[in-house]
C-alpha cells in the first residue's frame, strides 16, 4: 500500500512542479539556458518530495483532523531555520545545526545556485548603482557556500529518510 501510494503521487508532483518551474521561471524572466532552468526544476522537486515525505510522517503519525492543525507545526522549524528569515551568519554556533537539518534551506540554496551561480553574467540595472547587478552578491548576502552536488545529495537524503520514516510509522501503527 506505501510503495503504491507513492509511485501513484510521482507523476501528479512531477507534472505540477513542472508547470510551476514553468510559470515562475519565466515570468521573472530568468536566463534561457537549459542546465540552469533543469537544475532549479531538479532542486524544486526534490523539495516536493521531501515536503510530501514529512507530510507523510504527520499523516502517520496522528489522525486525519490532527495531522491538518499540528502538520504545518512540523514544517515551521524548517522554514524558520531555512536561511530566509533567520540566517545562519546571525545566529550563534549552537544553533548552526537547526539550519543544517532544515531541507528548505538546502532547497534555497540549490535554487540559488541554479539561478545566480555558474557564473552567471551581470543583470540589468537602470539606477545609477545597483549591489546585486552581480549575481553572485546574492549568493554571497545568504552565505551560500555548498554546490550544487552537495545539495542535491542533502535533499535526496532528506527524502530518503523522511520516507524512511513514515513507512516505518505506518508499519508500526498497521502492526499494533
Amino acid at each position: 500500500y506505501y510503495f503504491a501510494l507513492v509511485i501513484i503521487d510521482l507523476p501528479v508532483i512531477i507534472s505540477t512542479t513542472l508547470l510551476y518551474i514553468l510559470i515562475t521561471y519565466f515570468m521573472t524572466n530568468q536566463p534561457m539556458e537549459l542546465y540552469r532552468f533543469g537544475a532549479y526544476y531538479i532542486t524544486i522537486l526534490l523539495l516536493s518530495l521531501a515536503a510530501q515525505g514529512l507530510g507523510l510522517i504527520a499523516g502517520s503519525l496522528m489522525n486525519v483532523k490532527f495531522t491538518l492543525i499540528l502538520g504545518s507545526f512540523f514544517i515551521c522549524p524548517f522554514v524558520l531555520f531555512s536561511n530566509f528569515f533567520i540566517q545562519m551568519k546571525d545566529t550563534a554556533k549552537v544553533w548552526h545545526w537547526m539550519f543544517e537539518i532544515s531541507f528548505i534551506k538546502h532547497a534555497l540554496e540549490g535554487s540559488m545556485q541554479a539561478i545566480f551561480g555558474y557564473d552567471r553574467a551581470k543583470m540589468d540595472c537602470s539606477a545609477e548603482y545597483c549591489h546585486y547587478r552581480w549575481p553572485h552578491k546574492f549568493n554571497e548576502s545568504l552565505g551560500i557556500t555548498d554546490d550544487f552536488q552537495s545539495v542535491v545529495i542533502k535533499l535526496l537524503t532528506f527524502v530518503f529518510v523522511f520516507r524512511f520514516i513514515s513507512f516505518v510509522i505506518m508499519w508500526h501503527r498497521l502492526k499494533h
